[in-house]
């Protein structure tokens, strides 16, 4: 379940114009961690270009004009993959833990919204639709992935805010092995995340603090 830690982890925090740094606090069995980003998002060729530097690395994401994603530039200290959307696959190449990685994923007729569920949030708050399929695709097997479902589940509140709630989930006969919990703003930046890393991990809490 690789796919799914890596699901709720990757904050990729869009939703501005501008540059920006963001703050989230992660409690995990009775530990906190705080773990800060900043991002920038400019045009290139008229479409959004958002560039997030984290405590991991760099990562650069192209979008398209429906709100998909083009392609995606990982760099860590783990290696530097690229993974982009190419004739209804995704073909991911590069280098991770000192090893080539290549591979096609057929998308089979859902879109592609990079490595983490960030510009599916995203691409669903700002498409006014009540849900969207996305793979989860593994840096370590590019050739396979997960297709997840977020789904609109009401509204609330975050620190004064208006939040939607949105519901995280595999599909298919999947779907009830693991769910999470999230709010965004109105645009699709995260607000929080409750759930787990996958069937048999700890509960985790991820909130904005700043």
């Amino acid at each position: 379940m690789r796919a799914i830690a890596i699901a709720a982890a990757a904050f990729i925090f869009v939703g501005a114009a501008s540059a920006e740094a963001r703050v989230f606090r992660t409690i995990i069995k009775g530990e906190t961690k705080l773990q800060s980003s900043e991002y920038s998002e400019e045009s290139a060729g008229g479409l959004p270009r958002i560039v997030e530097k984290g405590e991991d690395g760099i990562v650069t994401t192209q979008l398209t004009a429906d709100g998909t994603v083009a392609w995606t530039e990982i760099q860590s200290k783990d290696g530097s993959v690229r993974m982009a959307s190419e004739g209804g696959f995704v073909v991911t190449s590069g280098t991770w833990e000192g090893k080539p990685v290549s591979g096609r994923y057929e998308l089979k007729g859902v879109g592609f919204y990079g490595s983490g569920f960030s510009f599916a949030l995203r691409a669903l708050a700002r498409s006014g639709e009540k849900s969207l399929k996305f793979p989860m695709i593994g840096v370590k097997d590019p050739s396979k992935g997960m297709v997840m479902e977020i789904k609109r589940d009401g509204s609330d509140v975050f620190n004064g805010k208006k939040a939607v709630k949105v519901k995280i989930s595999l599909t298919g006969i999947m779907a009830g092995l693991w769910s999470g919990k999230m709010l965004m703003d109105e645009d699709g930046a995260l607000f929080r995340f409750e759930g787990s890393q996958g069937p048999g991990t700890p509960n985790m809490v991820t909130e904005l603090v700043e």
